[in-house]
């Protein structure tokens, strides 16, 4: 039985294709240069102040659009592709050109670039088809001019600019507040900011004085103080003034200071050292991360491997220094354990699988068994179990002998392991089938909904949809049915924001928590309201 009982046909950016007939008229055709509105396509007006904004995801015979809560279209839906909603804007694409519009409506980005980054800090990156690029801010004005070879930003209130094969430094205010001089550079970290000049690493400040001289071979950024540099083929340690803190002596290094630690290499192992350069203790595995929250995160892989087979580009303006990759996405080939700062292996690599930690605990498979240890390495749960999900509200599902229960995160079983399948908990219940009928379960382990129903969602909103003997309808926490199924419903979706998508005859409208039909039943599939 599928959770979901709209019939959403995914799109590569995870947008809900939903396909809306036409109706009154509605000119399917219109153009972004046409300026007559129909009235299934009537835009509303632009609010003067900010506000929360519900919008449905909706298309037009192949044209996305975005509807509210009373049916009448924010964007019109004249698009061939649009992305999920962030920070109140959406990029949309059309005939091969993208453009960016708001919550409300308003075009702020003309739909005419070759390709948009996402908006970050309020800005968005934007490329002509003469490629060149320049950035927009959230009120439609270009902020940095349409002229430049690549970009990156913003960050900390600043974008990279490449021109002439130079890279510079504009700030928000669209000034350029340091001219595109160097061959390579990098974001700001702690105020300073690493740049490149005749194949030489240095240091400029927010004003683009070079505060630190061009010389090294190599460098990272600025982390609690110092900035590992590298110097006749040797990694050591600067502060912001230039001084040679700890000694050009290691062979690497993995990454920056971290709660006051940093992973260096010697002769081709891992260890780790304080801002003294004192060696703390060695860390016998092939990768090694940044400490957070008194733990680091290690890595094995099957395979023994050198040093510079598991260095991986860093992300940022420049290319061609190295780092190690400290992406939380483990790989394949690799198993993840835990240290804490005396080097003590808190969980070991020799697990099956090891998560990473969530709410001080990390689900971990043992000899092929599912349990929980938590930040000194203890089993909270112990590995005993053949499935185990990831707690939500305080609560994991475990699977043992082919059936579901659910444990607290002290390893409690709420009840018996007896179900057949059973949903994460949601507003305080857990969908739970046995013997073909589905009921709900409450945290305190009783059945407060009796296997009854032959399919169900899980609770939203205090409300779940509930399907039996090909009747649609919708229950309260206590069970109670509060909208009854009629004649010629198929399909109910989840309350989203007081609404919830209702197919009749084989269209779909929106209904309101007392059942009340709101927009009426026009589309050939509707997505959910969200909060913009």
């Amino acid at each position: 039985m599928s959770m979901s009982i709209i019939s959403l046909a995914c799109s590569a950016n995870g947008s809900a294709e939903v396909l809306m007939a036409q109706q009154e008229g509605a000119n399917i055709n219109s153009d972004l240069n046409n300026s007559k509105t129909t009235l299934a396509q009537k835009v509303s007006p632009i609010p003067q102040k900010e506000i929360d904004v519900f919008l449905a995801q909706v298309k037009i015979d192949g044209k996305w659009g975005f509807i509210d809560r009373t049916g009448n279209f924010i964007i019109p839906a004249i698009f061939d592709e649009v992305k999920t909603f962030q920070d109140g804007m959406v990029a949309v694409k059309k005939r091969g050109k993208w453009g960016y519009y708001n919550k409300y409506g308003k075009n702020v980005v003309p739909v005419q670039f070759e390709e948009v980054s996402e908006y970050k800090e309020g800005y968005v990156a934007v490329k002509n088809d003469h490629d060149k690029w320049g950035f927009y801010d959230k009120s439609g004005n270009i902020i940095i001019p349409i002229q430049f070879d690549e970009v990156a930003g913003f960050k900390e209130g600043v974008a990279l600019v490449k021109e002439n094969k130079k890279w510079g430094f504009y700030d928000i205010n669209g000034k350029p507040v340091i001219p595109a001089q160097f061959t390579e550079a990098q974001f700001f970290s702690e105020d300073l900011a690493p740049v490149k000049n005749a194949d030489k690493w240095g240091f400029i400040d927010r004003s683009g004085k070079i505060v630190i001289p061009c010389q090294y071979q190599e460098e990272m950024r600025f982390s609690e103080g110092l900035a590992a540099v590298k110097m006749n083929g040797k990694w050591g340690y600067i502060d912001k003034n230039g001084r040679l803190m700890i000694g050009a002596q290691f062979n690497g290094v993995a990454h920056g200071f971290s709660e006051g630690l940093s992973a260096v290499n010697m002769d081709g192992k891992w260890k780790y050292i304080d801002q003294t350069g004192v060696v703390l203790f060695a860390a016998p595995f092939d990768n090694v991360l940044p400490f957070q929250d008194g733990l680091a995160e290690v890595r094995v892989t099957k395979k023994s491997v050198g040093f510079f087979d598991v260095l991986a580009f860093a992300v940022g303006a420049s290319v061609n220094y190295y780092e190690i990759d400290t992406s939380r996405d483990i790989k394949s080939n690799e198993k993840r354990g835990y240290i804490d700062r005396s080097g003590k292996v808190i969980v070991p690599t020799k697990y099956d699988h090891v998560d990473t930690y969530n709410d001080g605990l990390a689900i971990v498979k043992v000899d092929d068994k599912w349990g929980c240890v938590d930040k000194k390495g203890t089993f909270v749960i112990t590995p005993q179990y053949e499935e185990m999900s990831q707690f939500q509200e305080g609560i994991a599902k475990v699977k043992a002998n082919g059936k579901w229960g659910f444990v607290n995160k002290v390893g409690k079983l709420l009840s018996m392991v007896q179900f057949d399948e059973a949903y994460p908990f949601s507003d305080g219940l857990a969908a739970v089938n046995r013997d073909g009928k589905w009921g709900f379960l409450s945290k305190e382990g009783k059945v407060t909904i009796l296997p009854q129903f032959d399919e169900v969602h899980s609770f939203n909103e205090d409300l779940a949809v509930v399907k039996n003997h090909d009747m649609w309808c919708v229950i309260n926490i206590d069970g109670k049915v509060v909208i009854q199924s009629w004649r010629g419903v198929s399909k109910l979706s989840d309350f989203s924001n007081g609404l919830a998508a209702v197919k009749v005859d084989r269209k779909w409208g929106y209904m309101d928590k007392n059942g009340k039909v709101v927009i009426q039943p026009s589309f050939n599939d509707a997505g959910l309201f969200l909060v913009k």
